[in-house]
């Protein structure tokens, strides 16, 4: 039976399906989106935790990202939009992952018969992770992605948040798992969306 589960490395380049606990993102707050508050130095933003995310991009990418990253920074080099290297990212796609009864609580939560069509990964929307450790559950869980929650942060504020122990990684999809929730997630974010009538 292939291995489900890998251990993160702290410190190093993020995984793609590399599961993150307390992601904190800053978020506009909708009252402050006029064009006096975006001139501001300290536009109004709020807070949105995240108590649980996965990485949806490329380990590809998220490697040369690390590696171009820290060379700049041994370099000196340049850091205004001009001097980045071309392979650094401007943000980290992720998204939330839910335990089962926290997505029934929401309005999201879907009916019980497409809940059957969710736990058989047969819902281009929903992605099921079997048997996740997370610290602070007595046993492992399964946990479910709405690729509709996905959001970006950018990678310098990602591992400031590991830098100062705000995020903490617990492991990462192996092969071909991985891949797997890869091809899930460009399936859905690819459909070609037509207007209900």
């Amino acid at each position: 039976m292939q291995q489900l589960w890998s251990p993160s490395t702290p410190g190093g380049a993020f995984r793609q399906g590399e599961v993150l606990k307390g992601v904190v993102e800053l978020r506009f707050n909708e009252k402050g989106l006029s064009a006096e508050a975006l001139t501001r130095d300290d536009p109004p933003a709020k807070r949105v935790s995240h108590p649980l995310t996965v990485v949806l991009s490329p380990d590809c990418d998220l490697d040369w990202d690390f590696k171009a990253r820290a060379k700049r920074v041994a370099t000196g080099a340049d850091e205004t939009l001009t001097g980045l290297d071309p392979k650094e990212m401007g943000y980290i796609l992720l998204c939330d992952l839910e335990e089962a009864r926290s997505l029934e609580k929401t309005p999201r939560a879907p009916s019980r018969k497409a809940w059957e069509f969710i736990e058989a990964n047969r819902d281009i929307r929903f992605h099921r992770i079997r048997s996740v450790q997370i610290e602070g559950l007595p046993a492992p869980v399964d946990l479910y992605i709405d690729f509709k929650r996905v959001f970006g942060l950018p990678p310098e504020y990602l591992y400031g948040l590991e830098l100062i122990r705000v995020l903490t990684r617990h492991g990462f999809l192996m092969p071909p798992h991985a891949q797997h929730l890869a091809d899930r997630f460009s399936y859905f974010i690819g459909r070609v969306g037509l207007p209900d009538e």
